[in-house]
């Protein structure tokens, strides 16, 4: 479901894709990875403009928003390697 939002600029059911993402793997203890996830939730709700939201998941995840994000990497999709 992130890839469709993202191919079509769907970028709030993208932050819920990235955000639900995120509890599932901190359901099953995977925290780095949630942590990427929540981040990218917490970009995606920015970009949206969904200001509150972003704030809740920053403060209920502990988002630093100074974090260096170079771990988080643009998904590419296969559409984008064609255009290149």
């Amino acid at each position: 479901s992130i890839k469709s939002a993202r191919d079509l600029g769907f970028v709030n059911e993208q932050g819920l894709a990235y955000e639900c993402m995120g509890k599932y793997f901190s359901s099953i203890v995977e925290i780095q990875e949630a942590k990427k996830c929540f981040r990218r939730a917490h970009e995606c709700y920015l970009q949206w403009g969904a200001l509150g939201k972003a704030e809740q998941i920053r403060r209920d995840h502990a988002i630093d928003q100074h974090t260096d994000n170079s771990d988080i990497r643009p998904m590419k999709h296969q559409r984008d390697l064609n255009d290149s």
